[in-house]
Formats: C-alpha cells, sequence, structure tokens
C-alpha cells in the first residue's frame, strides 16, 4: 500500500479543513489519476472513503472533531 491508512484525510487529498468542495472534487480526481482501482485497489477505496467523508458537511465536521481531539 502506497498510502497510509493513518493519514488525516485532508493530508491524503492534499488541501486543508477550510478548503471548498470543489477543491475536494478537483484534488480527489487528482488522486484518482495517480491511484487507479485497477492497479490500487487499496489507495483507491481509501481516497474514496476520504472523498465520501469530506464532502458530506455532517461527516465533515465529526471528522475534523475526532482528529482534533485525537
Amino acid at each position: 500500500m502506497l498510502l497510509n491508512k493513518n493519514s488525516n484525510y485532508f493530508e491524503l487529498l492534499g488541501i486543508d479543513e477550510q478548503t471548498t468542495e470543489r477543491d475536494i472534487r478537483v484534488a480527489y480526481n487528482k488522486m484518482l489519476r495517480q491511484y487507479s482501482n485497477e492497479k490500487f485497489p487499496e489507495e483507491f477505496q481509501l481516497i474514496t472513503e476520504a472523498y465520501k467523508t469530506l464532502m458530506d458537511e455532517k461527516k465533515r465536521v465529526q471528522y475534523i472533531k475526532e482528529t482534533s481531539s485525537g
């Protein structure tokens, strides 16, 4: 596995917590080009999980709370 499962979702996609949905989408698509499902299934799954979490406002807020508290 090239990407670390324990990576922060924001770091994984190369964005910060204040980013817009558009920027999340752009970062996600960039990562998908780099880590296709056929060649990197585990990485693809991790990137998709990060994307789904960060694109849902409620999930994103909860994720930030969880990661900032340790």
